[in-house]
């Protein structure tokens, strides 16, 4: 590692300019895109690399990294994880390289707690900031930004009388969409196109893309929840939504055109969307009024799979990413049945999952225990959760942000 300026100068001089971080340097930790250097043992006389692959390390510099590699040793399938202890990296290494040029993108979480709704990016050394005293219900989107640059963040809530307000995370200024509202839902594409909807108190559902500050069209009337999701740039948003006369699940691709087709025709509870980088890389999952939990991908030739049974809410998103809460376990999978589910958390009263539509991309799980703990994890499942909050009653979060 140390001889790294020698090394680059002799052979690859127009490469990018990496940074030698030293294991130990408070306020750093190794991130998604590193190379990390592991020093000689009695057992291996030549050292060892690694590229990082996932970061779970709190403010504190505590938590693990994920590890992707060669000639592990024996039984080794390429993946390591390393503990972080006050900054200190487990495992022998000696320090890491890091471009300075390239952005890691963080997760966006908010909370509510007894202050108001916070909001805030997960990434060592971060805080959260006050976004308004005044919210009963929140959600939040980000978007990632061209390689190397950052990207923006969408914040919404509705105020304890019925308000829809949404700002831009670069401006101050909160815009006024809708009153005598139920409930919301906020994306973003992935070149940072706003994509909003939500739900009236008498079963409207409208929704509007572009900006926010355009007219919402009318998307769907008599409607219980809803739900939306947004891929790529170029396809247009997944629409939603629970009838509330059938109990029916419909969907439909884009704010303006399509008809609504029905995907299941009664006994629909709840709802949950994602898209993907194609697009034929949707997914859909729905709760029904018995507790099963089924999912398919979003397709014409729709085919629901049973997952889970007990289950008293769901979350699908991502290439497909799916988590459900029953009897207050946090169970998260990748893949549709037969999926591998894992036991992420117990004593868990909310939980939410999501994951960024690029190919190769992390999962992002949330939750919220029954005493208050917020807990987020970026990163292979069954990692180690950080703590973000002690007293949160409801939150939201989105995979990709600003760094």
């Amino acid at each position: 590692m140390r001889d790294y300026p020698l090394y680059r100068a002799r052979y690859n001089p127009d490469g990018p300019q990496l940074v030698v971080v030293t294991n130990g340097t408070v306020g750093s930790a190794p991130q998604p895109g590193d190379v990390v250097s592991i020093g000689r043992t009695q057992y291996n006389a030549f050292g060892h690399t690694a590229v990082v692959t996932a970061n779970a390390v709190d403010a504190q510099g505590n938590g693990t990294i994920t590890l992707i590699q060669q000639n592990g040793g024996a039984g080794n399938d390429g993946w390591a994880t390393d503990a972080v202890n006050n900054w200190v990296v487990a495992g022998g290494v000696t320090g890491w390289l890091h471009n300075p040029s390239w952005t890691y993108q963080w997760p966006l979480v908010g909370f509510t707690n007894q202050s108001g709704f916070q909001a805030g990016v997960v990434a060592p050394g971060n805080g959260y900031a006050q976004v308004t005293t005044n919210a009963s219900s929140i959600a939040v989107s980000g978007y990632a930004g061209a390689t190397g640059t950052n990207g923006d963040a969408i914040s919404g809530y509705i105020d304890q009388d019925g308000n829809f307000f949404v700002q831009q995370g670069s401006s101050s200024t909160w815009y006024l969409e809708a009153q005598d509202v139920r409930s919301i839902a906020v994306a973003t594409t992935t070149s940072g196109v706003p994509v909003l909807a939500f739900l009236s108190t008498t079963g409207d559902f409208y929704a509007e893309e572009g900006s926010l500050t355009g007219p919402f069209t009318l998307e769907a009337t008599g409607a219980t929840s809803i739900a939306l999701a947004v891929g790529t740039s170029s396809d247009p948003p997944l629409l939603g939504y629970v009838q509330a006369s059938s109990g029916a699940f419909l969907v439909k691709t884009g704010v303006a055109g399509d008809d609504w087709t029905v995907v299941q025709s009664s006994g629909v509870r709840s709802i949950a969307l994602a898209q993907g980088s194609t697009p034929s890389g949707g997914l859909m999952g729905y709760l029904s009024n018995s507790g099963s939990f089924y999912a398919s991908p979003e397709t014409p030739e729709v085919q629901w799979t049973p997952e889970a049974t007990g289950v008293t809410a769901v979350g699908p998103s991502g290439v497909p990413l799916l988590g459900y809460l029953a009897g207050n376990s946090f169970y998260a999978a990748e893949g549709l049945s037969p999926a591998t589910w894992v036991d992420e958390a117990n004593g868990v009263a909310e939980m939410a999952v999501a994951s960024d539509p690029a190919p190769g991309a992390s999962p992002v799980l949330g939750y919220i225990a029954a005493g208050g703990d917020l807990q987020v994890m970026q990163g292979q499942l069954s990692g180690r959760f950080s703590l973000q909050s002690d007293d949160a009653s409801s939150f939201a979060l989105s995979s990709v942000t600003d760094s």
